[in-house]
């Protein structure tokens, strides 16, 4: 997806143009894509019947469900602007949409529940269950009777922990792990044993519509939206996260020449700055640096930013191990083994 289409994501909008790469072209080219030669600019009447209408709304109705299963649902202006896409296009939109919401839910990532009939299976009491567990690792012997339950020939270890189990005390048909150490089990072990339909209560569990939904809403500028998430990011006193200092260095470099006009006299926190000069500088603006570089130690952030590494300067950036000018090439005569006499 987009760089800039994520961000405005996590501020619960959504820009189709910018999921859709086709669309990315300027407004008159694309009216003038869809007036053609000769045309006044507004789509005839015959070619909105030529769309297939039913299948972009029955497209639309199908997106709707799967973000109402991962606790979404789209604004009325948000529909309305999907609707206007072409199915090849709403499909494209759609796929992008619901794969940038699962990686937020963590649904990109293949999660194997410790009880296999989760959530029905899971024990009400967990203060029991974390005390069978201490017992079962400091007092249970092999080829002995089980501390818990006292049965004899039950307990065995598993692999490949080697904790010792009791096959009596834990169901080898509802854990997908060891019971004492939840560390993955070989499938080969005996203590696994298969389950009639295990996978049914999870996946019940998982179609149901979260209780709590949430309201995306139509980004029909997103230049307008990216300068007014620059803002406050720019004017916070505090050190910048990680997070929020990549999210400066993308709208700046995204929207340069531009959004040198979006900044402030005065940009307070020091790595903040340094990011914004480093991509002045990987621009070719070099006027920023009298404006904005007050120190030795701006110049220094700066140079870090320049070579990827940390503007806060906690930490040493990547080594470079060669001269950035041409005498870079070894078979310059200012090069010497592994030195530059520059």
């Amino acid at each position: 997806m987009d760089r800039l289409a994520e961000l405005l994501l996590r501020q619960r909008l959504v820009a189709p143009d910018l999921l859709v790469p086709a669309v990315l072209a300027p407004a008159a080219e694309r009216k003038a894509a869809v007036a053609g030669p000769g045309s006044s600019g507004s789509p005839s009447r015959s070619s909105r019947r030529a769309r297939p209408l039913a299948a972009v709304a029955d497209g639309v109705v199908a997106l709707e469900a799967d973000l109402l299963q991962l606790g979404h649902v789209l604004s009325a202006p948000l529909r309305a602007r999907l609707a206007e896409l072409d199915a090849g296009d709403l499909g494209q939109a759609g796929r992008a949409l619901v794969s940038a919401l699962s990686a937020q839910l963590g649904g990109h990532v293949v999660h194997t529940p410790l009880f296999r009939r989760f959530p029905e299976s899971v024990p009400a009491d967990t203060v029991e269950l974390f005390v069978r567990r201490v017992f079962s690792m400091l007092l249970q012997r092999p080829e002995q009777p089980c501390v818990l339950c006292g049965e004899v020939a039950a307990v065995h270890p598993v692999s490949p922990c080697a904790h010792l189990v009791c096959r009596t005390c834990w169901d080898g048909a509802d854990y997908s792990a060891c019971p004492i150490c939840h560390r993955r089990i070989d499938p080969g072990d005996p203590f696994l044993r298969p389950a009639d339909d295990v996978y049914a209560p999870a996946v019940r569990w998982n179609g149901r519509v979260p209780e709590t939904l949430t309201l995306l809403g139509l980004c029909d500028d997103p230049t307008a939206r990216a300068r007014d998430l620059l803002g406050p990011l720019l004017s916070r006193q505090a050190a910048p996260r990680a997070e929020d200092r990549a999210v400066v260095a993308e709208i700046v470099d995204r929207f340069w020449p531009e959004s040198a006009g979006w900044l402030p006299e005065k940009i307070p926190a020091r790595e903040t700055r340094a990011v914004v000069l480093a991509t002045a500088v990987r621009h070719g603006d070099l006027a920023l640096l009298t404006a904005h570089a007050d120190t030795a130690t701006d110049v220094l952030r700066l140079l870090h930013a320049l070579m990827g590494g940390d503007p806060g300067l906690r930490a040493h950036p990547r080594a470079v191990r060669a001269c950035p000018g041409r005498c870079a090439a070894r078979s310059s005569p200012r090069w010497t083994g592994r030195r530059c006499r520059t």
